[in-house]
């Protein structure tokens, strides 16, 4: 984690864990450990501080001109990103996406589409394509069919919880 950012309800800077060292390691083991253990989750971790960010153009008056971003604790950030490790390892991502897929995003997807054209346009061949505008596709999502999916997977309940 970088130092430096926003802090989470909690106010613990990421600058903590990494001065705690070893300490910190263990303390945060122990932690993560009781968490999965007891499939409870403490209620400082499911909270957050949202704030509106302008989006760079449009009236600074207009809310629709800003976007949410949601500070969470540092503490939370540090599981999420161990529980991604360990999902990812049990549900493999094709080559082919770029959604939440660490350095492949927008640009890539973008550029493979303009290849996969233009080697069609070389061999006079025809290319039908469609887009979708999936913009806040995932608040509209029941989060029922999100975990019957990663238990389908094989995820374990526990990470499910």
């Amino acid at each position: 984690m970088k130092n430096r950012k926003a802090t989470g309800p909690d106010d613990v800077p990421a600058e903590v864990w990494k001065l705690l060292g070893d300490h910190g390691t263990t303390i945060l083991v122990d932690l993560f450990n009781q968490v999965v253990t007891e499939g409870c989750v403490p209620q400082m971790w499911s909270t957050s501080v949202m704030v509106p960010i302008w989006k760079g153009k449009g009236d600074v008056a207009e809310c629709l001109n800003y976007r949410p971003i949601h500070l969470l604790c540092h503490t939370m950030k540090i599981f999420k990103q161990i529980l991604d490790t360990w999902i990812r390892a049990i549900i493999k991502i094709t080559p082919n996406q770029c959604g939440f897929v660490p350095r492949c995003g927008t640009t890539d997807a973008i550029h493979a589409a303009r290849l996969l054209l233009e080697k069609h346009r070389e061999k006079n061949k025809t290319v039908h394509t469609a887009f979708l505008d999936l913009e806040k596709a995932f608040d509209r999502v029941l989060h029922e069919l999100i975990w019957h999916a990663l238990r389908s997977h094989g995820v374990p309940e526990v990470y499910v919880n």
